[in-house]
C-alpha cells in the first residue's frame, strides 16, 4: 500500500488535523483524522518531528489518500 500525503487538498483525500503543536523538545504536533474512507474513525494520534522536517513546518491540516500500489 502506498499513502499520498500533502498540505494542499487533492481528490478523494482524507483529512488529519492539528489539534495541539507539541514543545520543540518533543518535537511534532497532536493530529486528529475524523474520517478514513468514508467511516469515522476519529482516530488520534502524534506526528514526529518529520513532519516538519518534510512540510517545513507544522500543518493545520495535512491530506492523505491510499493509493493503489505499482508492485
Amino acid at each position: 500500500m502506498t499513502l499520498k500525503f500533502d498540505d494542499k487538498e487533492f481528490d478523494g483525500a482524507d483529512k488529519i488535523i492539528l489539534i495541539e503543536k507539541c514543545d520543540p523538545y518533543i518535537g511534532g504536533g497532536n493530529y486528529i483524522m475524523p474520517q478514513w474512507e468514508n467511516k469515522t474513525v476519529n482516530q488520534r494520534l502524534w506526528l514526529c518531528a518529520v513532519t516538519e522536517f518534510v512540510f517545513g513546518y507544522i500543518p493545520e491540516t495535512i491530506f492523505v489518500k491510499k493509493e493503489a500500489s505499482s508492485i
